[in-house]
């Protein structure tokens, strides 16, 4: 039904209830008292469904299948650790394997009377 249907069915049982009371005062009260009591039972049926909405969403949803983290990730660790230890290797043996060559001016032994001249 549509928003203008419900108030044509609203005005309508107004009317009615309008042309009771005039008719008989006393069935006022009655009407009051059933009215009241029913749109208060509404209006916490209303309330008692949005707490129950606000209660549902709080909840945390854990997913039902755990995926698991990707492998892109630990590939590109498992990467850059062999990398770390291929250089490390690498350095270690160049250091130890490679000396320095002295040049010509470091290996020759100056004669004792250049290193007077020197100083």
């Amino acid at each position: 039904m549509e928003d203008k249907d419900y108030e044509y069915l609203l005005n309508r049982i107004w009317y009615k209830v309008q042309q009771v009371v005039k008719a008989n005062c006393e069935i006022a009260k009655n009407f009051y008292l059933v009215i009241d009591k029913s749109i208060k039972e509404e209006i916490s049926r209303a309330l008692e469904k949005k707490s129950q909405t606000n209660d549902n969403s709080k909840k945390i949803k854990n997913p039902v299948i755990i995926k698991p983290k990707g492998t892109v990730i630990f590939l590109l660790s498992v990467y850059l650790f062999y990398f770390i230890l291929t250089f490390i290797y690498l350095f270690k043996q160049g250091r130890t394997s490679k000396k320095r060559n002295r040049s010509q001016f470091e290996t020759t032994k100056l004669k004792p009377s250049k290193r007077l001249a020197l100083r």
